[in-house]
């Protein structure tokens, strides 16, 4: 319910912002064009979290409720759940009008998520994760493919190693308030709370008996790759976003949604779905040269052997990156099996708690909305 209230909570002045700023006198159109632009950004990154973590990965039907409006029938509104297609067409819209806007007022420095390039990488993240969902369509890998390459356009990945790749996760006190600019990310947010995002680092990488790394994710990295001591310490421990011991230290956190990792893996991806094989591998070698210090092996020519590469990739590459692991095993249609206290757990593939429940409260009050399956 935690995440629901949230992200509601935040699209309520977003709607306000969008809906209502047309009828105020605004002399600037430049500042105009810009408030409405950064809205419209973080409205569709709202509707997209929410769509992932609430609705149903391959059932088409059940989407979220959408209400844009929010003066309208204010305090008793009962909207419906939208189905998937309505509002990923709803997002792409904002997301379009965004770059719209951008061409007419381009960004300024106190804008922080309206941008170009970062709106194409969030961009090539919804055809990625829409393209074998319920509201899937043929044209979505090669939209993927489109944006991700406009992401990655004029940037460059990391070159300096292991010290350079660590130094972008760095949350420590002292690195808190350094502004950090780099290609491998668009936007960075770094905060104690974590309070506008989930985690799942306690899930599915640390052993929850010894507080080490799980044997499953040390056993993935190899000496020549540089994430395996930028991301883990050599006791084992967690050592990305450097955070202290203390409960206060730990709480610190960095957030780089669909950063330039992702754009090159879902750009390699989308190439093998749509039949540029040489493509897909030239994606790929280019992003494992920043990874590893050896030189990159000959990769597969095969298509479901480089699928099956890229998504190893991208289970090292976002290692405990919030809620990275546990969407991409959703979206594949992963199982996932661990043991807490001498007990065996599983989460089959497509098992009905990848989606989370739609909180009580809200059902409650609104009789239109109905629970995801399994649930009841």
């Amino acid at each position: 319910s935690q995440v629901w209230n949230q992200y509601y909570t935040l699209l309520g002045p977003l709607n306000l912002i969008i809906s209502d700023i047309d009828s105020k006198e605004i002399k600037d159109i430049n500042v105009r064009n810009m408030v409405v632009g950064e809205a419209l950004v973080w409205r569709a990154y709202a509707h997209y979290k929410l769509l992932q973590y609430y609705s149903p990965y391959k059932d088409g039907r059940l989407g979220i409720p959408m209400f844009l409006n929010p003066t309208d029938n204010a305090g008793n509104a009962e909207p419906e759940r939208e189905n998937q297609s309505k509002v990923y067409a709803q997002i792409i819209e904002d997301l379009n009008e965004a770059l719209r806007l951008l061409e007419i007022t381009p960004t300024q420095s106190w804008n922080f998520a309206y941008r170009k390039d970062f709106i194409h990488s969030f961009m090539a993240d919804i055809y990625w994760y829409k393209a074998d969902g319920g509201a899937g369509k043929e044209s979505d890998w090669k939209e993927a493919l489109v944006h991700a390459e406009q992401a990655m356009r004029g940037r460059n990945l990391i070159s300096g190693g292991a010290k350079s790749l660590g130094e972008l996760f760095d949350c420590s006190p002292e690195k808190m308030n350094v502004v950090t600019i780099n290609d491998e990310f668009f936007i960075r947010i770094v905060d104690g709370y974590e309070a506008q995002k989930l985690s799942f680092i306690s899930s599915y990488y640390v052993d929850r008996t010894n507080g080490k790394i799980t044997q499953e994710y040390l056993s993935l990295y190899g000496e020549d790759d540089i994430r395996k001591s930028a991301y883990i310490t050599s006791a084992g421990r967690m050592a990305k976003y450097n955070l202290g011991q203390t409960r206060a230290e730990r709480g610190f956190g960095a957030y780089m949604p669909f950063r330039l990792a992702n754009a090159y893996l879902i750009a390699a991806e989308a190439a093998v779905h749509c039949g540029d094989i040489q493509k897909a591998i030239s994606f790929l070698k280019t992003f494992k040269l920043s990874r590893y210090t050896s030189v990159v092996a000959m990769l597969p020519t095969d298509s479901e052997a480089l699928l099956t590469e890229i998504r190893l990739e991208r289970k090292k590459e976002f290692f405990a990156e919030i809620d990275a692991r546990w969407l991409a095993m959703k979206r594949y249609g992963e199982s996932f099996t661990r043991s807490v206290d001498m007990k065996t757990f599983t989460l089959a593939s497509d098992d009905f708690r990848y989606t989370f429940p739609i909180p009580y409260s809200e059902i409650s009050t609104n009789k239109k909305i109905e629970q995801n399956p399994g649930w009841n």
